[in-house]
């Protein structure tokens, strides 16, 4: 019987093998199967190791760009004594308004060791930066140094310029530098810093480890929209009157707060190396014989110690003598005049006989309670120190009471000022908000308070101060016009022009100072550049814009009216002095 192909043996299907033959197929075939598994192995390490790799890149790109500052390379802070980056709390004024932050800048630095060719470099930087000095600049260059400041903080717009010169070797550190949005405004205030960030003058300097210690703004008792209104009106008087300075204050009188402090010329706080000798806080800094507006105190004494009651009277008829000096009045009355009469009529006679009842004594007593001898510490900012007289003669007592002699700060001024409105209690003055109700020290009584509210009202009403009148508001406020001194002799036609006003005297607040250094006369004045006519109208100016913005509303005339009769209480003479 025949076999199909399909049924033939397996060895006549696959041929016949030998064993051996057999081995060696598995052998080649287990190693083909090794080198596969390799090969798998190999690709998954591999495949492993990139993804490590770019895990560790991509974590390093998010801890980069994510969880920390951008910020050049550390050479330079390695290189410099003083760190860099410094770190300092904003200035807000009481609204929260930015009037100073830091903000980073780039600085210019090289590297010796990469300078090619050192005159090549310096020729090109100048052309950048034409202040630097050529020759300096080479021997920099040429140093052996891996660090060289070439210039720091510059603008963003040098940067590109330089880096548009592609010299190698050129590098750019990130330090921070102070940013004053205000400018001009409020740089007397806020002082300035240097290039490390270290507080020079005025807040920064007052209260500079304040705002490198702590992370939080540093909140001021200023106004910026109260400074801009002082500014606008001091900076027009200045104009007008074409004076050599001009400052202006805005005063809490309830708790102390400064609202607004403005000095004129002021300067650029970025520059702060060309500031020139007028270029200084007045308000602080400035110390002067302020004249007549000290007759607010010194009837504030007499009142107070019986000795220049409102019904008393003083024979201002002729000039007083006293030691050899004459005292006599620029408008003299030669008459007999009562308390209210030498208020409003500013009578250095009438004044200067209170003193002396007063006396020396009690004269020193009370302006050292208000303090006129020492500079204002409790402001925390640097305050200059009054020119104290080194004897308190005859003389003194009389010259001291009607504002010569005694040389203080308008800020002195002010603050003592507000005391003879407030109630009668002084309250050291301050540039950073109060926390809750604010406890002073007690000089006058609240009677004595009340009849000095009527006095400076009756003086916008009938005397010097008559210019300073708002309508709708009840303004007070008193005159000065002392001359100034040089080499120890009054200057005639050199004078400074002051006037003190306060808002609303029913319920008194608000106290303003406006000073004109030198201002001169014009036709509108007839000659006159006397502070009843420059300082006086400046300020009724002021108090017309400030009022809205502090929230004081004006007042009907009838209800103005009834005000008045009603400022001083009867047992001060009110009943008789408002029928009058």
């Amino acid at each position: 019987m025949m076999q199909t192909p399909d049924q033939a043996s397996p060895k006549k299907r696959f041929g016949s093998q030998h064993p051996r033959d057999l081995s060696a197929v598995h052998r080649v075939e287990g190693r083909a199967k090794q080198a596969l598994d390799t090969g798998r192995h190999r690709i998954v390490a591999a495949t492993v190791g990139f993804a490590l790799a770019f895990s560790l890149v991509a974590f390093r790109l998010v801890e980069l760009g994510v969880f920390r500052p951008a910020e050049e390379p550390s050479l330079a802070s390695a290189q410099v004594g003083s760190p860099l980056g410094t770190g300092r709390a904003e200035i807000l004024d009481r609204n929260g308004i930015v009037l100073a932050t830091t903000l980073p800048k780039p600085s210019l630095y090289a590297d010796g060791h990469q300078i090619l060719n050192p005159v090549e470099a310096a020729r090109a930087l100048r052309r950048v930066l034409p202040e630097l000095n050529e020759a300096e600049l080479v021997a920099k260059l040429s140093s052996d140094s891996g660090f060289i400041w070439i210039k720091r903080q510059i603008s963003p717009e040098l940067q590109f310029e330089v880096n548009r010169l592609g010299i190698p070797g050129l590098h750019f550190q990130r330090e921070m530098t102070r940013i004053y949005p205000m400018g001009g405004l409020t740089a007397h205030l806020l002082g300035f810093t240097d290039v490390d960030n270290n507080g020079l003058e005025g807040v920064e300097q007052a209260f500079d480890q304040r705002l490198r210690e702590s992370p939080e703004p540093l909140r001021l008792s200023i106004d910026v929209s109260l400074q801009h209104l002082v500014a606008e009106e001091i900076a027009a008087a200045m104009t007008t009157f074409q004076a050599k300075a001009a400052s202006g204050l805005v005063l809490d009188a309830n708790n102390g707060e400064v609202l607004a402090s403005v000095s004129l010329p002021s300067f650029d706080p970025y520059d702060p190396g060309a500031k020139t000798e007028d270029q200084i806080d007045r308000n602080l800094l400035g110390v002067y014989e302020l004249g007549s507006v000290f007759k607010i105190l010194s009837l504030a004494m007499g009142l107070e110690e019986g000795v220049g009651r409102l019904t008393d009277r003083f024979d201002a008829r002729q000039p007083l003598k006293i030691a050899g000096h004459t005292i006599d009045d620029f408008h003299a009355l030669h008459r007999v005049l009562s308390v209210p009469e030498i208020f409003i009529h500013s009578s250095n006679i009438g004044t200067a006989l209170i003193a002396q009842r007063l006396g020396a004594e009690r004269q020193q007593d009370y302006l050292r309670r208000l303090g006129m001898f020492a500079p204002l510490k409790e402001t925390r900012l640097a305050t200059a120190a009054p020119i104290v007289p080194h004897q308190w003669r005859p003389s003194t007592v009389a010259t001291v009471s009607f504002g010569h002699g005694l040389a203080v700060t308008p800020l002195h001024l002010a603050a003592a000022a507000a005391a003879t409105i407030n109630g009668g209690f002084y309250l050291p003055p301050r540039f950073t908000p109060a926390e809750g109700p604010v406890e002073g020290t007690r000089i006058f009584s609240s009677e004595t308070s009340a009849a000095m509210r009527w006095l400076m009202r009756l003086n916008v009403q009938q005397g010097s101060g008559k210019k300073a009148a708002v309508r709708g508001y009840l303004v007070g406020g008193k005159t000065g016009t002392p001359e100034k001194i040089l080499n120890g002799r009054y200057l005639k036609n050199r004078r400074m022009a002051n006037f003190v006003a306060a808002f609303p005297m029913d319920r008194p607040r608000f106290l303003v100072l406006i000073m004109l250094d030198e201002p001169q006369p014009t036709k509108e004045t007839y000659g006159y550049a006397t502070a009843g006519w420059v300082a006086a109208p400046a300020a009724g100016r002021l108090i017309a814009r400030l009022a809205p913005l502090l929230g004081v509303e004006p007042a009907a005339e009838e209800a103005g009216e009834v005000a008045d009769r009603h400022l001083i209480p009867a047992s001060m003479g009110g009943q008789f002095l408002a029928s009058r």
